[in-house]
């Protein structure tokens, strides 16, 4: 056979020199990327602990913090445009084009970077990973990259397949395409082909489906991979092993987490209006704070799945869920027709945001709609936190549809508005849609009885009074029209205005950023919708200047 020719095995090993110099480079890149992330982080950081107030850290903040069309920000842009032009580039480059045909040269090189960004997706997939520990990069925000290294590595591939196939047939060895080996091959191509299909389209319409998809596939083409390239001297193997060890560790880690939280663990439904259900766990995972977020698991709705929700109150371990569809709107269906349920539970995690930056002078929180759990969660980890968590000054903006979900988050309303450098903003952005006397009487009700410790009782038993009915309606938006009331009727809760109409997020965020002076800190976290968050980033792009204080954000956007 040509393959044993002492000619060609030269040749082969040429080849091979320079593959594993193009993934050297490979790596190199990486590196260069992550470190100048990590300076790009925490330079400002250090430059506001030692008063430093440079230009060019700043103008960099600004501009990154931009939105682009499909992408969240500039600074995203620039990561995507880095790695993709490193795989390009490396695909022609180094290659001794005298010393094998292009398409050979070309469909081995490509094999060995669909490998790499094999590599780099599994580290970017995985839940539980050193990017936090290092530099407080939560593997939600490296969801973007995961999905980037995917579809690199499902290039590589169909360019793979597609070189070696032409290569064999002008060989005239077409057979070759049916060894063994070969069609692991083929199997395997489709395979990450499903999975990036899997995760542009069907994800946006079918969660659930896109999940289980998702890991028989990858299961399946780890496996026909390894069987693909067995061969040890390759090393190939090794690569695959790895990638799929570490996929196993990730994964039995957070199942032995799991296992250890539903010892004795169960939750209470409660169902909310407008399609909220809140969920108490009896005990939470151990280290979990209000604004973290853990994958709760409820086998009740949905025995193997877990989905990810923001811990709203920690001293309860409460989850307030918007419902949509899929496991949401079970989860509330059932909460409906199964009013206070105990059932078993358990929860995985918990899994933080980014750290808050120590010493700074303001902390403005803004979200809509079941996102309360996150900036609600914030505002208490942080506005009773004594030491160095603790913020001078916090500002809250809560954006909801009706008024009537202003009770999902009523405690910590009432437990915030108490704080004197707290101060809440509560927009509604729709007419009331229940009569304002029961807001009133609520908040009474729940100011009374937090004094005897009956608080969790006298919200679940209205929650699910206020549900119940709402359930038996025929026609909601009669129900609607029928409390109806004027927005005057209902001016504030807890002492806190009630706003009616579309808030301007953008001049709110400008006005209580420029209010601090050149030497303050203040940083910005947000979670709700995609175009909040846009305004938000924008905003505080805008907002990023010389002479002004030092500003520093977070979205807080699930991306799995």
């Amino acid at each position: 056979m040509a393959g044993h020719d002492p000619a060609f095995e030269a040749m082969m090993a040429i080849r091979a020199k320079h593959n594993h110099r193009a993934m050297l480079y490979f790596a190199v890149i990486l590196f260069i990327q992550a470190l100048s992330t990590c300076i790009f982080v925490f330079a400002p950081r250090w430059l506001r602990i030692h008063k430093h107030r440079p230009t060019l850290p700043r103008f960099c903040a600004a501009t990154t913090r931009k939105h682009v069309p499909c992408l969240p920000s500039v600074g995203h842009m620039l990561h995507v445009a880095v790695y993709t032009i490193a795989n390009v580039v490396l695909t022609f480059a180094p290659i001794d084009y005298t010393n094998m045909t292009t398409l050979s040269n070309i469909a081995s090189r490509t094999g060995w970077l669909a490998m790499a960004n094999v590599a780099v997706f599994v580290l970017f997939s995985m839940k539980i990973n050193l990017f936090y520990f290092v530099g407080g990069f939560t593997y939600n925000r490296l969801n973007i990259l995961h999905q980037l290294a995917g579809y690199m590595t499902i290039a590589h591939v169909i360019v793979h397949a597609a070189s070696y196939s032409a290569y064999f047939v002008s060989d005239h060895r077409p057979e070759r395409l049916l060894y063994k080996a070969e069609v692991y091959g083929m199997i395997t191509g489709i395979c990450f082909l499903s999975l990036g299909i899997s995760g542009a389209y069907i994800r946006r319409w079918w969660y659930e489906l896109f999940y289980y998809l998702h890991i028989a596939f990858w299961i399946i083409g780890v496996v026909t991979l390894g069987l693909h390239q067995p061969e040890t001297g390759k090393g190939i193997i090794f690569i695959t092993i790895t990638c799929a060890s570490l996929w196993v560790l990730d994964r039995l880690t957070r199942f032995l987490r799991l296992v250890v939280c539903s010892v004795s663990n169960e939750a209470t439904l409660t169902p909310l209006t407008n399609g909220g259900t809140r969920v108490t766990l009896k005990k939470a995972p151990h280290g979990a704070e209000a604004g973290q977020h853990c994958f709760l698991w409820i086998p009740a709705v949905r025995r193997f799945e877990m989905h990810p929700f923001t811990i709203a109150n920690v001293d309860s371990a409460e989850f307030v869920i918007a419902s949509y569809n899929g496991f949401t709107k079970d989860l509330h269906e059932y909460a409906v027709s199964h009013p206070r349920a105990v059932v078993r539970a358990s929860a995985e995690g918990p899994y933080a945001s980014p750290r808050t930056p120590g010493s700074i002078d303001k902390l403005i929180l803004i979200a809509g709609g079941s996102g309360g759990s996150f900036a609600f969660g914030r505002g208490k980890t942080h506005g009773f936190a004594p030491g160095p968590r603790s913020v001078k000054e916090i500002e809250l903006i809560w954006i909801v549809r009706h008024h009537s979900q202003l009770n999902w988050f009523a405690r910590e309303i009432a437990d915030l508005a108490g704080q004197e450098r707290v101060k809440i903003h509560l927009f509604v952005t729709r007419g009331p849609g229940v009569s304002p006397r029961g807001i009133d009487s609520l908040a009474l009700s729940t100011t009374v009885s937090s004094q005897d410790g009956a608080t969790d009782r006298a919200f679940a038993d209205e929650d699910c009074k206020s549900t119940a009915s709402s359930a038996r309606s025929v026609d909601s938006e009669k129900e609607d029209l029928s409390t109806a009331t004027d927005e005057r009727d209902v001016p504030q809760i807890y002492g806190v205005s009630v706003t009616f109409g579309r808030p301007d997020v953008a001049g709110m965020l400008r006005s209580s950023i420029e209010d601090l002076g050149s030497d303050e800190a203040v940083t910005v976290m947000a979670c709700g919708p995609g175009g909040l968050l846009r305004a938000v980033r924008d905003t505080t792009s805008s907002c990023t200047k010389p002479d002004g204080p030092s500003v520093s954000v977070h979205c807080e956007h699930f991306g799995w």
